[in-house]
């Protein structure tokens, strides 16, 4: 890891070192350099040293010498890796609950790969950090007020300088959403849908539930509960099924159109006409 004492000891054949002279790097090796501050050794053929920088994988063939010539070459490869470098841009952040965030992490791996990243304190009920990338997703689910955050990335070489980020989750408009088949109500019969609306406030109270402007209002004397947005009521009429836009609205906005399809059925009608029929016995 770079700035950490870094030591490789070959394997002397005890028979030859007391003849040993040199060592080198053979002029056939694929690298010929070692990284900065590292040295190998002159006679005992240790590289060692404390790198100053990060290094791709290098491979070196090492040859030693004495005075009855050199050995064919002995082959050691490495890479030099530090801590990840990490950060956000911008780092500071305001999100709403309901609404989905995502921040992509500034990181550098600097050779080995994470393997953790963690915050401190935890990131905001509804969001979650990658524990590779660290990058920030999800959806805040409750309103949190401007918090500081210090994220770290951890490889094989330890953990990064703390990452700062800041942020803050405010109220946000409300999710509505209806079930996605159509809903029957018996005509003339008060009825509560079967499934209640999946509503959420998303940090400020619902005041109202409506149809939104310009679009069909609901059948009969049916109504929709203000703060639930729950449809009751009742319909002298029966219909095939037709389709409703729905809106909840809160003190931050209006939330996005919610779709609802309702229809009205009840007995056949059945009724003859009203003149006075005749007809001769026998005669069909």
């Amino acid at each position: 890891s770079k700035n950490q004492p870094f030591t490789i000891i070959p394997v002397l054949n005890p028979n030859i070192v007391s003849n040993f002279v040199t060592c080198q790097i053979a002029s056939d090796s694929p690298t010929l350099t070692l990284p900065p501050n590292l040295s190998l050794g002159s006679g005992n053929c240790v590289i060692s040293g404390t790198p100053t920088g990060v290094s791709a994988p290098q491979t070196f063939k090492i040859q030693a010498t004495n005075s009855f010539g050199s050995s064919p070459g002995a082959w050691v490869s490495f890479q030099i890796n530090d801590v990840p470098s990490l950060s956000y841009t911008p780092n500071t952040v305001t999100g709403s609950v309901g609404t989905p965030l995502s921040l992509t992490a500034n990181l550098i791996t600097n050779g080995a790969s994470v393997t953790q990243c963690t915050s401190t304190p935890p990131l905001p009920t509804g969001l979650q950090i990658h524990p590779v990338t660290c990058n920030i997703t999800g959806a805040p689910s409750a309103v949190s007020g401007s918090t500081a955050y210090s994220i770290s990335a951890t490889n094989s070489s330890g953990s990064s300088l703390a990452a700062s980020l800041t942020l803050t989750i405010n109220a946000g408009i409300p999710t509505l959403k209806y079930p996605a088949t159509p809903q029957y109500v018996d005509r003339l019969v008060n009825i509560n849908f079967s499934s209640v609306p999946e509503l959420r406030d998303n940090g400020s109270a619902v005041t109202q539930c409506q149809t939104r402007a310009g679009t069909l209002n609901l059948p009969g004397s049916m109504v929709i509960s203000p703060t639930t947005c729950l449809i009751t009521g009742s319909s002298p009429d029966k219909s095939l099924p037709i389709p409703y836009t729905l809106i909840a609205i809160n003190g931050v906005g209006t939330s996005a159109d919610s779709p609802v399809t309702i229809g009205v059925r009840g007995p056949p009608d059945l009724a003859y006409p009203p003149q006075v029929n005749s007809g001769i016995l026998g005669v069909p």
